[in-house]
């Protein structure tokens, strides 16, 4: 799942841009992630729960190159 977030997170940076470009981007980013993960991880325990720090985590990282 952890592998999952980055590769979205990474790809989603790639077609909206690094974080601060435009105004919505943390919303393009959390629809390109939020909805694949639902689809294969919705069920997990505390997915809803975790799933907005996972995002950021991922998505900032990527931008920093971690």
């Amino acid at each position: 799942m952890m592998e999952e977030g980055r590769r979205l997170a990474r790809m989603a940076i790639q077609k909206t841009g690094i974080p601060g470009i435009i105004s919505d981007q943390m919303g393009r980013y959390f629809d390109a992630v939020y909805y694949p993960m639902r689809e294969k991880y919705g069920q997990w325990h505390d997915f809803k729960d975790m799933f907005v720090l996972n995002m950021v985590r991922d998505v900032v990282g990527e931008s920093l190159g971690y």
